[in-house]
């Protein structure tokens, strides 16, 4: 965890928030996050990705799918199925077009 965070904070300095490595850095944080059962901080670091995705490549961009699966991930860990569905429903959508 340690390591993907300092990545985080040398790529978000070095390349800026809308950089793909740092895209990759807030997924990978995001990820040790829900690893580790913290799902508040995953969903934190999986809905970066997503803002910076949907605002540089739109809502039907193949990434912006995966962070709409990533954040579906986590409420379904939580049991807030409805939720897990909203977001698994958009991956599914853009997945499919």
């Amino acid at each position: 965890m340690e390591h993907y965070s300092k990545a985080m904070i040398i790529y978000e300095r070095a390349l800026g928030s809308e950089h793909t490595d740092t895209i990759a850095s807030y997924n990978n944080v995001g990820a040790a996050y829900e690893g580790m059962e913290h799902y508040s901080k995953a969903i934190e670091y999986y809905s970066k990705a997503l803002v910076v995705r949907e605002k540089l490549y739109g809502e039907m961009y193949k990434e912006t799918a995966k962070s709409y699966n990533n954040i579906g991930s986590v409420y379904d860990k939580q049991g807030n199925y409805k939720k897990a569905l909203e977001f698994y429903s958009k991956a599914l959508a853009i997945r499919g077009s």
